[in-house]
Protein backbone atom coordinates (compact mmCIF):
# COMPACT_ATOMS: atom_id res chain seq x y z
CA UNK A 1 0.00 0.00 0.00
CA UNK A 2 1.35 3.54 -0.82
CA UNK A 3 2.45 5.81 2.04
CA UNK A 4 0.33 8.79 2.75
CA UNK A 5 1.38 12.42 2.48
CA UNK A 6 -0.59 15.18 4.39
CA UNK A 7 0.34 18.52 3.01
CA UNK A 8 -1.84 21.48 4.42
CA UNK A 9 -5.07 19.59 5.01
CA UNK A 10 -5.15 17.84 1.95
CA UNK A 11 -4.04 13.82 1.79
CA UNK A 12 -2.01 12.66 -1.06
CA UNK A 13 -1.45 9.40 -1.79
CA UNK A 14 2.48 8.45 -2.97
CA UNK A 15 2.81 6.37 -5.68
CA UNK A 16 6.53 5.97 -6.00
CA UNK A 17 6.45 2.86 -3.92
CA UNK A 18 3.95 1.11 -5.87
CA UNK A 19 5.45 1.59 -9.42
CA UNK A 20 9.15 1.89 -8.56
CA UNK A 21 11.66 4.36 -9.95
CA UNK A 22 14.67 3.47 -12.47
CA UNK A 23 18.13 4.81 -12.87
CA UNK A 24 19.62 4.39 -15.89
CA UNK A 25 23.13 6.13 -17.39
CA UNK A 26 24.57 5.32 -21.10
CA UNK A 27 27.87 3.40 -21.57
CA UNK A 28 29.91 6.42 -22.13
CA UNK A 29 29.49 7.50 -18.54
CA UNK A 30 32.18 3.87 -17.49
CA UNK A 31 35.34 5.32 -16.97
CA UNK A 32 38.45 2.69 -18.06
CA UNK A 33 40.94 2.13 -15.43
CA UNK A 34 43.32 2.15 -18.93
CA UNK A 35 42.30 5.83 -20.17
CA UNK A 36 44.67 5.97 -23.45
CA UNK A 37 42.62 6.97 -26.51
CA UNK A 38 43.96 3.75 -28.12
CA UNK A 39 42.70 1.37 -25.31
CA UNK A 40 39.02 2.16 -25.70
CA UNK A 41 36.63 4.19 -27.87
CA UNK A 42 33.35 6.61 -27.02
CA UNK A 43 30.58 6.91 -29.46
CA UNK A 44 29.07 9.69 -27.50
CA UNK A 45 27.26 11.35 -31.08
CA UNK A 46 25.33 8.30 -31.63
CA UNK A 47 24.56 5.47 -29.39
CA UNK A 48 26.47 6.77 -26.12
CA UNK A 49 28.40 3.37 -25.73
CA UNK A 50 32.43 2.32 -24.90
CA UNK A 51 33.53 -0.07 -26.62
CA UNK A 52 37.13 -1.59 -25.24
CA UNK A 53 40.13 -1.67 -28.08
CA UNK A 54 42.01 -4.25 -26.39
CA UNK A 55 41.88 -6.92 -23.65
CA UNK A 56 41.92 -6.87 -19.69
CA UNK A 57 40.16 -3.02 -19.43
CA UNK A 58 37.94 -2.97 -16.42
CA UNK A 59 35.62 0.05 -16.19
CA UNK A 60 34.27 1.99 -13.08
CA UNK A 61 30.71 3.67 -13.20
CA UNK A 62 29.35 6.18 -10.37
CA UNK A 63 25.71 5.70 -8.71
CA UNK A 64 23.64 8.21 -7.90
CA UNK A 65 20.68 6.81 -6.45
CA UNK A 66 18.30 9.67 -3.59
CA UNK A 67 18.84 8.76 -0.52
CA UNK A 68 16.55 6.09 1.28
CA UNK A 69 15.93 4.37 -1.83
CA UNK A 70 15.68 0.57 -1.78
CA UNK A 71 17.95 -1.23 -5.02
CA UNK A 72 15.24 -3.55 -6.44
CA UNK A 73 17.47 -5.09 -9.43
CA UNK A 74 20.40 -3.83 -11.40
CA UNK A 75 21.54 -4.69 -15.24
CA UNK A 76 24.88 -3.92 -17.55
CA UNK A 77 23.75 -4.23 -20.83
CA UNK A 78 26.64 -4.96 -23.18
CA UNK A 79 26.56 -6.96 -26.49
CA UNK A 80 26.93 -10.46 -27.26
CA UNK A 81 31.01 -10.77 -26.60
CA UNK A 82 30.32 -8.68 -23.53
CA UNK A 83 28.27 -11.14 -21.72
CA UNK A 84 30.80 -13.20 -20.80
CA UNK A 85 32.17 -10.69 -18.47
CA UNK A 86 30.91 -9.42 -14.98
CA UNK A 87 29.52 -6.72 -13.40
CA UNK A 88 29.50 -5.73 -9.34
CA UNK A 89 27.27 -2.90 -7.86
CA UNK A 90 30.00 -1.83 -4.72
CA UNK A 91 29.32 0.94 -2.06
CA UNK A 92 32.54 2.50 -0.36
CA UNK A 93 32.48 4.02 3.24
CA UNK A 94 33.31 7.45 3.82
CA UNK A 95 35.10 6.76 7.15
CA UNK A 96 36.08 3.09 6.69
CA UNK A 97 37.26 3.02 3.14
CA UNK A 98 36.53 -0.49 2.47
CA UNK A 99 34.20 -1.58 -0.64
CA UNK A 100 31.12 -3.76 -0.41
CA UNK A 101 29.86 -6.05 -2.79
CA UNK A 102 25.92 -5.18 -2.72
CA UNK A 103 25.23 -7.19 -6.28
CA UNK A 104 27.08 -9.53 -8.81
CA UNK A 105 26.11 -10.66 -12.42
CA UNK A 106 26.94 -11.22 -15.36
CA UNK A 107 27.01 -8.37 -18.08
CA UNK A 108 23.39 -8.96 -19.63
CA UNK A 109 21.73 -10.27 -17.17
CA UNK A 110 19.95 -8.60 -14.27
CA UNK A 111 20.35 -9.52 -10.42
CA UNK A 112 17.32 -9.18 -8.07
CA UNK A 113 19.11 -9.78 -4.72
CA UNK A 114 21.24 -6.82 -3.27
CA UNK A 115 22.47 -6.48 -0.13
CA UNK A 116 22.90 -3.53 1.93
CA UNK A 117 19.75 -2.47 -0.71
CA UNK A 118 18.90 0.85 1.08
CA UNK A 119 21.24 4.09 -0.27
CA UNK A 120 22.61 5.57 2.58
CA UNK A 121 24.40 8.72 0.80
CA UNK A 122 25.58 10.24 3.78
CA UNK A 123 27.98 6.94 4.79
CA UNK A 124 28.82 5.48 1.36
CA UNK A 125 29.18 6.32 -1.84
CA UNK A 126 28.36 3.73 -4.56
CA UNK A 127 29.42 2.77 -7.88
CA UNK A 128 29.64 -0.42 -11.02
CA UNK A 129 32.68 -2.14 -11.78
CA UNK A 130 32.99 -4.68 -14.23
CA UNK A 131 35.12 -7.53 -14.86
CA UNK A 132 37.96 -6.99 -17.63
CA UNK A 133 36.63 -6.47 -20.93
CA UNK A 134 37.95 -8.00 -23.85
CA UNK A 135 38.80 -6.40 -27.55
CA UNK A 136 35.46 -5.46 -28.91
CA UNK A 137 33.56 -6.14 -26.01
CA UNK A 138 30.63 -3.11 -25.75
CA UNK A 139 28.93 -1.64 -23.05
CA UNK A 140 25.82 0.40 -24.03
CA UNK A 141 25.13 1.38 -20.33
CA UNK A 142 23.34 0.17 -17.31
CA UNK A 143 19.83 0.38 -15.40
CA UNK A 144 19.03 0.22 -11.78
CA UNK A 145 15.29 -0.51 -10.32
CA UNK A 146 14.46 0.82 -6.96
CA UNK A 147 11.70 2.11 -4.37
CA UNK A 148 11.39 3.71 -1.85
Amino acid sequence: MADQLITGTTLIEDKRSEKGEIWSISGSAFIPNEPDVDDVSYDNNSWGEVTANTDNIWFNCPVNLPQGAIITSVIIYGNAAATAETYTLLRNGFAAQTAETLATGNIGTPNTTISNATIDNSSYHYWIRTSTIDTNDIIYGAIIKYRF
